[in-house]
């Protein structure tokens, strides 16, 4: 809870303190390369200062807000197309190219790195902080006061009801997983799940653990959930990935009445998303039927 903390505090300093305090006649023009960022500023900032969005911001399967994204211009980003575009300010991740970034800010370029939070209260101050280095703060605390209205009224008190989430290739998630924090906002309890973390677990991803867990197939059947929560629908598998979804023992053991689909593109970014995802999550689960003990 430190280390969020002080991830959040660092980003919304950082955004602070970027020269774009400027009059509404003279606001920076933007690039976005991320995703979860497009999103806030079809929200939040002028039109004009849209240069262009993320290319995955126009993708169903990713953003629910796709179709008016489609209205606006993208980029796949390659550096002569962002230079092209003349911007003031490129909107980044912290997993994008640091050479890149680096020969953006050498023609003079800002960069304004987003980490996208996985938790709603964090994607509150991330939207703040974004608002204030386009030089739109009034505008992002609107939108915020907003989200969080648009949250309690979709939040749902315990519906005595616990789901088990599984993704694709045989994963759970955990806590630090957007849906996570959703499925408890739509007053669902989530199958808990005890994984021991290895050093070689710990090796690869430390946070690993935190994100998704194995869990296999006879696991799944034997467990007390209620329900099955899913980002992808059961059915004729499309590839390797989806198999573990589409086993028949699966499908017996939880039949179409105790499965809830719930569009990835949901759950990609938590803040703009998550209220749309309560209330829906909130809905379905009112229908999955209270198993016996």
């Amino acid at each position: 809870m430190a280390i969020r903390t002080m991830r959040r505090f660092l980003t919304f300093l950082t955004l602070l303190v970027l020269p774009w305090q400027a009059a509404a006649t003279d606001l920076p023009k933007i690039v976005s390369l991320n995703m979860c960022a497009d999103a806030y500023l079809m929200a939040i900032a002028a039109p004009e200062q849209i240069l262009a969005l993320s290319y995955l911001s126009r993708d169903a399967a990713l953003s629910p807000f796709h179709e008016r994204a489609a209205t606006l211009p993208v980029t796949h980003g390659g550096l002569e197309e962002i230079l092209a575009l003349k911007p003031q300010l490129v909107i980044v991740s912290p997993y994008s190219s640091a050479m890149k970034q680096q020969v953006l800010q050498s023609h003079g370029i800002e960069i304004v790195s987003l980490a996208a939070s996985t938790d709603f209260a964090e994607a509150g101050d991330e939207i703040l902080a974004l608002g204030s280095a386009i030089g739109r703060p009034t505008q992002a605390a609107a939108y915020w006061r907003n989200l969080q209205r648009q949250l309690a009224d979709a939040r749902h008190a315990d519906q005595d009801k616990t789901l088990l989430p599984l993704q694709r290739r045989g994963l759970t998630i955990g806590d630090n997983h957007i849906l996570a924090q959703v499925m408890r906002f739509a007053g669902a309890a989530r199958l808990q799940v005890s994984h021991q973390v290895t050093q070689q677990d710990n090796k690869q991803n430390n946070e690993r653990a935190d994100d998704f867990r194995p869990f296999n197939l006879e696991q799944a059947i034997a467990s007390k959930a209620d329900g099955l929560l899913l980002t992808e629908p059961m059915g004729q598998p499309a590839d390797r990935g989806i198999e573990f979804l589409a086993h028949p023992a699966l499908a017996r053991r939880f039949p179409e009445s105790q499965r809830i689909y719930l569009p990835s593109n949901l759950v990609t970014c938590s803040g703009a998303a998550t209220p749309l995802a309560v209330a829906q999550l909130a809905a379905a689960l009112a229908h999955v039927p209270k198993q016996s003990d």
